[in-house]
């Protein structure tokens, strides 16, 4: 695993690698509550996620920002994933995902105001 981009009080924020593959399929990209109201599709296999990956590296390289996973700084465990999208000139849009086991212990606060602390720099 690399160097964290930043970290916030509980939490670390990666760039996706190939090396995440699995665990972001199991944690939560599969998992359909947890996608059942996001923009994005359900993953139902590990080459949903490795698109996802090739997405991910493919915005970071065009526009200096993109998908951003969420590990605990505890224990390692990957949460879920933010990160920013830009969607045009001057305009971003932000979220996250969260696995079920993660919900309600205000990790997507916590990430969300990093994400906006980090914007206004």
């Amino acid at each position: 695993m690399s160097a964290p981009l930043w970290r916030s009080a509980r939490l670390e924020y990666f760039r996706p690698a190939p090396s995440d593959a699995e665990a972001i399929f199991e944690r939560y990209a599969s998992d359909p509550d947890v996608t059942r109201y996001l923009g994005w599709p359900r993953h139902r296999s590990l080459e949903d996620t490795l698109w996802f990956l090739a997405f991910s590296r493919a915005a970071w390289e065009r526009d200096g920002a993109g998908p951003l996973l969420i590990r605990c700084r505890a224990d390692g465990e990957l949460l879920g994933c933010t990160g920013l999208s830009v969607d045009a000139p001057g305009e971003v849009t932000t979220g996250y995902v969260l696995a079920k086991d993660a919900w309600g212990a205000g990790y997507a606060t916590e990430a969300l105001l990093v994400r906006y602390e980090r914007a206004r720099g």
